[in-house]
Protein backbone atom coordinates (compact mmCIF):
# COMPACT_ATOMS: atom_id res chain seq x y z
CA UNK A 1 0.00 0.00 0.00
CA UNK A 2 3.09 2.59 1.30
CA UNK A 3 4.75 1.79 -2.29
CA UNK A 4 1.48 2.61 -4.16
CA UNK A 5 1.26 5.90 -2.30
CA UNK A 6 4.67 6.20 -3.39
CA UNK A 7 4.13 5.95 -6.55
CA UNK A 8 0.64 7.97 -7.35
CA UNK A 9 2.46 10.57 -5.59
CA UNK A 10 5.65 10.86 -7.90
CA UNK A 11 3.53 10.43 -10.74
CA UNK A 12 1.57 13.46 -9.16
CA UNK A 13 4.72 14.94 -8.87
CA UNK A 14 6.28 14.86 -12.17
CA UNK A 15 2.92 15.86 -13.88
CA UNK A 16 2.96 18.73 -11.83
CA UNK A 17 6.18 20.24 -13.18
CA UNK A 18 5.63 19.10 -16.48
CA UNK A 19 2.42 21.46 -16.40
CA UNK A 20 5.11 24.04 -15.10
CA UNK A 21 7.46 23.58 -17.41
CA UNK A 22 4.42 24.71 -20.45
CA UNK A 23 3.51 27.88 -18.37
CA UNK A 24 5.28 30.68 -18.20
CA UNK A 25 4.97 33.58 -16.02
CA UNK A 26 6.05 36.44 -18.30
CA UNK A 27 6.45 39.94 -16.74
CA UNK A 28 3.98 42.51 -18.26
CA UNK A 29 6.85 44.79 -19.59
CA UNK A 30 8.42 41.87 -21.81
CA UNK A 31 5.00 40.98 -23.70
CA UNK A 32 4.96 44.63 -24.82
CA UNK A 33 8.63 44.65 -25.36
CA UNK A 34 8.87 45.41 -29.41
CA UNK A 35 11.71 45.02 -31.76
CA UNK A 36 14.65 48.19 -32.05
CA UNK A 37 14.70 47.69 -36.17
CA UNK A 38 12.21 46.39 -39.31
CA UNK A 39 12.37 42.82 -39.88
CA UNK A 40 13.62 42.98 -42.94
CA UNK A 41 14.72 39.86 -45.37
CA UNK A 42 18.30 40.32 -44.70
CA UNK A 43 17.37 40.55 -40.56
CA UNK A 44 14.92 37.35 -41.72
CA UNK A 45 18.23 35.40 -43.10
CA UNK A 46 20.46 36.22 -40.19
CA UNK A 47 17.63 34.72 -37.92
CA UNK A 48 17.05 32.08 -39.98
CA UNK A 49 20.80 30.92 -39.65
CA UNK A 50 20.64 31.29 -36.25
CA UNK A 51 17.24 29.72 -35.89
CA UNK A 52 18.48 26.24 -37.77
CA UNK A 53 22.04 26.61 -35.82
CA UNK A 54 20.62 26.73 -32.04
CA UNK A 55 16.61 26.04 -32.37
CA UNK A 56 16.13 23.26 -35.19
CA UNK A 57 17.12 20.29 -33.33
CA UNK A 58 14.78 20.92 -31.09
CA UNK A 59 11.63 22.83 -32.38
CA UNK A 60 12.15 21.21 -36.05
CA UNK A 61 11.45 23.08 -39.72
CA UNK A 62 8.27 25.70 -38.69
CA UNK A 63 5.02 24.71 -40.29
CA UNK A 64 6.43 20.92 -40.68
CA UNK A 65 5.53 19.34 -37.47
CA UNK A 66 9.23 17.59 -37.21
CA UNK A 67 9.99 18.98 -33.69
CA UNK A 68 11.66 16.73 -31.30
CA UNK A 69 9.29 14.16 -28.83
CA UNK A 70 10.24 15.72 -25.63
CA UNK A 71 8.32 16.76 -22.88
CA UNK A 72 6.73 18.96 -22.89
CA UNK A 73 6.41 18.88 -26.89
CA UNK A 74 8.62 21.92 -27.98
CA UNK A 75 6.15 24.47 -30.46
CA UNK A 76 6.53 24.16 -34.07
CA UNK A 77 7.29 28.58 -34.85
CA UNK A 78 4.55 28.02 -37.82
CA UNK A 79 1.79 27.05 -35.51
CA UNK A 80 -0.79 29.33 -34.50
CA UNK A 81 0.04 28.80 -30.80
CA UNK A 82 2.97 29.55 -31.10
CA UNK A 83 2.41 32.67 -33.46
CA UNK A 84 -0.73 34.06 -31.23
CA UNK A 85 2.49 35.12 -28.65
CA UNK A 86 3.45 38.31 -28.77
CA UNK A 87 7.01 39.74 -29.89
CA UNK A 88 7.82 40.51 -26.25
CA UNK A 89 6.81 37.04 -25.29
CA UNK A 90 8.89 35.13 -28.01
CA UNK A 91 11.96 37.27 -27.23
CA UNK A 92 11.61 36.86 -23.48
CA UNK A 93 11.32 33.00 -23.87
CA UNK A 94 13.94 32.41 -26.01
CA UNK A 95 15.90 34.87 -23.85
CA UNK A 96 15.26 33.10 -20.86
CA UNK A 97 14.32 29.70 -21.41
CA UNK A 98 12.41 27.15 -19.42
CA UNK A 99 12.87 23.37 -18.11
CA UNK A 100 14.66 21.70 -21.01
CA UNK A 101 14.61 24.66 -22.96
CA UNK A 102 17.96 26.63 -22.43
CA UNK A 103 18.38 30.42 -21.93
CA UNK A 104 20.20 31.80 -24.89
CA UNK A 105 20.88 34.74 -23.71
CA UNK A 106 24.53 34.04 -22.60
CA UNK A 107 24.89 32.61 -26.31
CA UNK A 108 23.12 35.42 -28.30
CA UNK A 109 23.25 38.98 -28.40
CA UNK A 110 19.98 40.70 -28.18
CA UNK A 111 19.79 41.86 -31.87
CA UNK A 112 20.13 38.22 -32.70
CA UNK A 113 16.89 36.83 -30.90
CA UNK A 114 15.16 39.54 -32.23
CA UNK A 115 16.40 38.37 -35.86
CA UNK A 116 15.35 34.92 -34.87
CA UNK A 117 11.67 36.68 -34.12
CA UNK A 118 11.38 37.79 -37.53
CA UNK A 119 12.09 34.51 -39.26
CA UNK A 120 9.61 33.32 -36.80
CA UNK A 121 7.08 35.54 -38.23
CA UNK A 122 7.84 35.07 -41.88
CA UNK A 123 5.44 32.35 -41.00
CA UNK A 124 2.38 34.36 -40.64
CA UNK A 125 0.87 35.64 -43.30
CA UNK A 126 -1.29 38.01 -41.28
CA UNK A 127 1.26 39.13 -39.22
CA UNK A 128 1.88 43.12 -39.31
CA UNK A 129 5.39 44.29 -37.20
CA UNK A 130 4.27 46.77 -34.46
CA UNK A 131 5.58 50.21 -33.81
CA UNK A 132 9.54 50.19 -33.64
CA UNK A 133 10.42 50.08 -29.98
CA UNK A 134 13.32 53.18 -30.05
CA UNK A 135 11.04 55.31 -32.72
CA UNK A 136 11.61 59.16 -31.43
CA UNK A 137 13.68 57.87 -28.21
CA UNK A 138 17.56 58.13 -27.85
CA UNK A 139 19.24 55.79 -25.15
CA UNK A 140 20.62 57.42 -21.71
CA UNK A 141 24.34 56.27 -22.79
CA UNK A 142 26.76 56.13 -25.14
CA UNK A 143 28.70 53.71 -26.83
CA UNK A 144 32.15 54.72 -24.60
CA UNK A 145 30.18 54.88 -21.55
CA UNK A 146 32.94 53.55 -18.75
CA UNK A 147 31.59 50.91 -16.50
CA UNK A 148 33.40 50.60 -13.37
CA UNK A 149 33.54 47.14 -11.88
CA UNK A 150 34.87 46.50 -7.98
CA UNK A 151 34.51 43.76 -5.65
CA UNK A 152 33.22 44.57 -1.94
CA UNK A 153 35.08 41.27 -0.42
CA UNK A 154 32.86 41.98 2.81
CA UNK A 155 29.56 41.84 1.77
CA UNK A 156 30.49 39.78 -1.62
CA UNK A 157 29.13 42.02 -4.06
CA UNK A 158 30.51 43.09 -7.29
CA UNK A 159 29.91 47.24 -7.55
CA UNK A 160 29.40 48.32 -11.30
CA UNK A 161 29.23 52.10 -11.69
CA UNK A 162 28.73 53.94 -14.84
CA UNK A 163 29.58 56.93 -16.47
CA UNK A 164 29.00 58.77 -19.61
CA UNK A 165 29.64 62.08 -21.32
CA UNK A 166 26.48 64.18 -22.82
CA UNK A 167 26.94 66.29 -26.22
CA UNK A 168 29.20 68.75 -23.95
CA UNK A 169 31.86 66.82 -23.05
CA UNK A 170 30.39 66.61 -19.29
CA UNK A 171 30.16 63.58 -17.11
CA UNK A 172 27.00 62.12 -16.06
CA UNK A 173 26.03 59.31 -13.32
CA UNK A 174 23.84 56.94 -15.44
CA UNK A 175 20.54 56.25 -13.72
CA UNK A 176 17.57 53.72 -14.68
CA UNK A 177 20.13 51.35 -16.84
CA UNK A 178 19.52 47.83 -16.39
CA UNK A 179 22.51 45.75 -16.15
CA UNK A 180 23.73 42.01 -16.40
CA UNK A 181 26.89 40.91 -15.37
CA UNK A 182 28.35 37.73 -17.25
CA UNK A 183 31.62 36.12 -16.69
CA UNK A 184 33.27 35.11 -19.85
CA UNK A 185 33.68 30.72 -20.25
CA UNK A 186 34.56 28.87 -22.62
CA UNK A 187 31.80 27.68 -24.67
CA UNK A 188 29.62 30.70 -23.74
CA UNK A 189 28.76 33.04 -21.20
CA UNK A 190 27.74 32.38 -17.01
CA UNK A 191 25.61 34.62 -15.93
CA UNK A 192 26.83 36.15 -12.94
CA UNK A 193 23.67 37.22 -9.87
CA UNK A 194 20.72 38.54 -11.05
CA UNK A 195 19.57 41.33 -13.20
CA UNK A 196 19.66 44.86 -11.34
CA UNK A 197 19.32 48.46 -12.24
CA UNK A 198 21.46 51.33 -11.58
CA UNK A 199 20.48 53.89 -9.10
CA UNK A 200 20.50 57.89 -9.37
CA UNK A 201 24.05 57.53 -8.63
CA UNK A 202 24.58 55.53 -11.31
CA UNK A 203 25.74 52.43 -9.42
CA UNK A 204 24.28 48.87 -8.88
CA UNK A 205 25.73 45.81 -7.06
CA UNK A 206 25.48 41.93 -7.83
CA UNK A 207 26.36 39.04 -5.89
CA UNK A 208 29.40 37.46 -6.77
CA UNK A 209 30.02 33.62 -6.38
CA UNK A 210 33.17 33.00 -4.69
CA UNK A 211 34.03 29.51 -6.09
CA UNK A 212 34.19 30.80 -9.79
CA UNK A 213 37.14 30.04 -10.99
CA UNK A 214 39.97 32.42 -12.32
CA UNK A 215 41.44 31.78 -16.21
CA UNK A 216 44.85 31.38 -16.21
CA UNK A 217 46.07 34.99 -16.00
CA UNK A 218 44.63 35.09 -12.18
CA UNK A 219 41.42 37.04 -13.35
CA UNK A 220 38.09 36.81 -14.51
CA UNK A 221 36.48 37.71 -17.47
CA UNK A 222 33.50 39.87 -17.87
CA UNK A 223 31.09 41.18 -20.08
CA UNK A 224 28.73 43.74 -18.36
CA UNK A 225 25.29 44.03 -20.63
CA UNK A 226 23.58 47.29 -20.05
CA UNK A 227 19.74 47.73 -21.56
CA UNK A 228 18.37 51.31 -21.45
CA UNK A 229 15.15 51.30 -19.15
CA UNK A 230 13.61 54.04 -21.62
CA UNK A 231 14.67 52.97 -25.44
CA UNK A 232 15.84 49.58 -24.46
CA UNK A 233 18.92 50.57 -26.27
CA UNK A 234 21.41 47.83 -25.36
CA UNK A 235 25.51 47.45 -25.51
CA UNK A 236 28.35 45.24 -23.94
CA UNK A 237 31.45 46.41 -22.26
CA UNK A 238 34.39 43.64 -21.29
CA UNK A 239 36.43 43.90 -18.63
CA UNK A 240 38.24 41.74 -15.76
CA UNK A 241 38.86 41.65 -12.06
CA UNK A 242 41.98 39.79 -10.30
CA UNK A 243 39.22 37.84 -7.86
CA UNK A 244 37.91 34.35 -8.14
CA UNK A 245 38.66 31.23 -6.82
CA UNK A 246 42.50 30.18 -7.65
CA UNK A 247 42.40 27.76 -10.56
CA UNK A 248 45.95 26.17 -11.03
CA UNK A 249 46.49 25.88 -14.78
CA UNK A 250 47.31 21.95 -15.87
CA UNK A 251 48.70 21.78 -18.65
CA UNK A 252 47.91 17.95 -19.95
CA UNK A 253 50.54 17.98 -22.70
CA UNK A 254 52.98 17.93 -19.31
CA UNK A 255 51.47 14.71 -18.40
CA UNK A 256 51.92 11.02 -19.40
CA UNK A 257 48.75 10.22 -20.74
CA UNK A 258 47.16 8.07 -23.25
CA UNK A 259 45.87 11.67 -25.51
CA UNK A 260 49.03 13.34 -25.35
CA UNK A 261 52.21 12.85 -28.21
CA UNK A 262 54.06 9.72 -28.31
CA UNK A 263 57.13 10.92 -26.38
CA UNK A 264 54.95 11.94 -23.12
CA UNK A 265 52.65 8.83 -23.51
CA UNK A 266 52.64 6.68 -20.55
CA UNK A 267 56.57 4.11 -20.17
CA UNK A 268 54.45 1.04 -20.21
CA UNK A 269 52.46 1.89 -23.88
CA UNK A 270 55.23 2.59 -24.77
CA UNK A 271 57.43 -0.72 -23.29
CA UNK A 272 54.04 -2.03 -25.03
CA UNK A 273 54.28 -0.49 -28.61
CA UNK A 274 57.79 -1.49 -28.26
CA UNK A 275 57.82 -5.20 -27.43
CA UNK A 276 54.97 -5.53 -30.42
CA UNK A 277 56.93 -3.99 -33.12
CA UNK A 278 60.06 -6.28 -31.71
CA UNK A 279 57.73 -8.94 -31.91
CA UNK A 280 56.65 -8.40 -35.53
CA UNK A 281 59.85 -7.80 -36.66
CA UNK A 282 61.79 -10.63 -35.08
CA UNK A 283 58.77 -12.64 -36.35
CA UNK A 284 59.79 -11.63 -39.61
CA UNK A 285 63.67 -12.15 -39.87
CA UNK A 286 62.88 -15.97 -38.46
CA UNK A 287 60.41 -16.59 -41.54
CA UNK A 288 63.17 -14.58 -43.92
CA UNK A 289 65.77 -16.84 -41.99
CA UNK A 290 63.44 -20.26 -42.62
CA UNK A 291 63.15 -19.56 -46.54
CA UNK A 292 66.88 -18.80 -46.77
CA UNK A 293 67.52 -22.37 -45.54
CA UNK A 294 65.12 -23.91 -47.13
CA UNK A 295 66.36 -22.49 -50.48
CA UNK A 296 69.84 -23.60 -49.15
CA UNK A 297 68.48 -27.18 -48.70
CA UNK A 298 67.24 -27.46 -52.10
CA UNK A 299 70.02 -26.36 -53.74
CA UNK A 300 72.01 -29.24 -52.70
CA UNK A 301 69.43 -31.89 -53.14
CA UNK A 302 69.37 -30.95 -56.83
Amino acid sequence: MGRALKTIALILFVGFNLAQAQNWDIPEDEKSKTSAFLFSDENRKTGEDLYGRNCKSCHGDPTKANYSKLNPIPKDFGSKEFQANSDGEIHYKISEGKGLMPSFKTILGNDEIWTIVAYARSFNAEYVQPPLQIVGKTAAFSKNVFVNLEYDEKINKIRISLIDKDSTGVEKLLGNVQVELYAKRTFGKLQIGKKGTTNQKGIVEIDFPKTLPQNTEGKVEFVVQLTDGASGAQINKATSLSIGAKNPHVNLLEERAMWNVSAMAPIWLLLAFLGVTLSVWGGIFYILKKLNEMRKSKSKAE
